[in-house]
């Protein structure tokens, strides 16, 4: 049994290797909800502060797979190098900007904490796949990928998701 006197500690490790403290600064993908929602409200958002505001009483960032997951995977490497932590980073800590209602959506379906059964079952269509809980519950097709480092911007450049995870 590995000592869990540290987990705290690791999953504010894990935020703060995928975050800056503005959290839609840090998201790879944004749902199609959720631009529809910022593009609805554009005239109340006329700067960054604003934009941070609406984003806190609208939206949710978070983390695609979630740090509890991504804790568990830390604990299972035989080899704790800081390559092997780097590479379980760069593959499980993409992170997406959501409506409250798909935030629900993910909490109802029992996925606020998990992933979907398969994700750590070799051969199973959900196995590692860092999207399988917005997948089963029909989110997944609603992603935008988004390339720059700021949220606040009313054009958005859209990339192909077949070139992202």
């Amino acid at each position: 049994m590995k000592d869990h006197s540290a987990k705290n500690a690791v999953k504010e490790f894990i935020r703060e290797a995928t975050e800056d403290t503005h959290h839609h600064n840090s998201a790879h993908f944004r749902s199609k909800a959720a631009t529809a929602l910022i593009k609805e409200n554009l005239a109340f958002i006329n700067s960054a502060a604003a934009y941070q505001k609406f984003c806190t009483r609208n939206l949710r960032h978070e983390h695609v797979v979630p740090c509890e997951v991504i804790y568990q995977l830390l604990l299972k490497e035989d080899l704790h190098t800081e390559q092997s932590i780097q590479n379980i980073l760069t593959e499980f800590c993409c992170r997406a900007t959501i409506t409250r209602g798909e935030d629900e959506e993910l909490n109802k379906a029992g996925y606020q904490f998990k992933m979907p059964h398969g994700f750590e079952i070799l051969g199973d269509a959900f196995y590692r796949d860092p999207f399988s809980r917005y997948k089963v519950i029909g989110l997944y097709e609603n992603l935008e990928p988004l390339v720059g480092t700021s949220w606040y911007s009313k054009d958005v450049t859209v990339v192909d998701t077949t070139t992202l995870w």
